[in-house]
């Protein structure tokens, strides 16, 4: 579930290559910023995400955008947490969603000190959502969804499209089965929203 700032973990693994205009090296300061947040949190205690920490960002750092992290501990996903609401300058998002996705995915355990050798980490770069009105506005690997139901808002990185069936209300069933978003109440009204993504990872830097 998300919420606007505090964020919300994400279904499937991210696997979209769409470039958004960010170069080499903004791409390598924003996994720099995502794991400086880790251990500064598990290390020090650090909560705050002052422009101090990160003094004169490019400009595309200074845009604010929707990003998830991923955070992968020798290839296998640890946590993913993070917001589309486009709020925060994209390296303060990405320091808070890092920091969010060691310790406050449902899903996972904190992640200890001891596992900081070993983790890597992917970032999902939200392009703007628009309402979703015919299939062929996803492409595979490189588009997102996110669905309203109720109280709940749950986002599908391109990795959990990946398998799922083509045909648009089919495809609705499948993604709302996986999240068992129908608890909320099968009658419930819904907004189905689709957005571009670009991915950084760590990896391929």
């Amino acid at each position: 579930m998300i919420n606007p700032w505090q964020g919300g973990s994400c279904s499937g693994k991210i696997t979209a290559v769409k470039r958004m205009g960010l170069a080499m090296h903004e791409k390598v300061m924003l996994i720099d910023c995502a794991r400086s947040a880790v251990v500064d949190f598990l290390v020090k205690g650090m909560l705050d995400d002052t422009p101090e920490l990160f003094p004169d960002p490019p400009a595309p750092l200074l845009e604010k955008r929707g990003i998830f992290v991923s955070v992968l501990n020798s290839g296998k996903l640890r946590g993913c947490m993070g917001t589309v609401a486009a709020v925060l300058p994209s390296w303060m998002a990405c320091r808070v969603s890092a920091r969010n996705a060691v310790y406050k995915d449902p899903r996972f355990m904190p992640l200890s000190r001891e596992e900081l050798p070993h983790i890597s980490f992917e970032i999902a770069i939200m392009g703007t959502p628009r309402p979703l009105v015919d299939i062929s506005q996803i492409r595979r690997g490189s588009s997102g969804l996110i669905l309203q139901k109720g109280s709940r808002q749950e986002v599908f990185l391109p990795g959990m499209l990946g398998n799922a069936p083509g045909e648009r209300e089919a495809l609705k069933r499948y993604l709302r089965d996986e999240v068992n978003i129908d608890a909320e109440g099968i009658d419930a009204p819904e907004t189905w929203m689709v957005f571009d993504v670009e991915v950084i990872r760590e990896g391929d830097l």
